[in-house]
């Protein structure tokens, strides 16, 4: 299975990635500030992972968890 992740996943084309990749059987790991503001990241029960991309550390932290 192939794996993608997409970085603001929350709203916008993000969210419509998310959407598009996932109907595409590809396993999905969604990158967001706040992930819960796209409701299909929870229905589709894909791995999640909270990060503000202006942050150095958090995207350390992120890249090192999705691994």
């Amino acid at each position: 299975m192939k794996n993608i992740a997409i970085w603001g996943a929350a709203s916008g084309l993000g969210a419509a990635m998310v959407d598009y990749y996932h109907q595409k059987g590809v396993n999905v790991i969604a990158i967001a500030r706040n992930p819960d503001k796209n409701t299909k990241i929870a229905e589709y029960q894909l791995t999640a992972i909270s990060c503000d991309a202006t942050n150095s550390n958090q995207v350390d932290k992120c890249c090192q968890s999705a691994t």
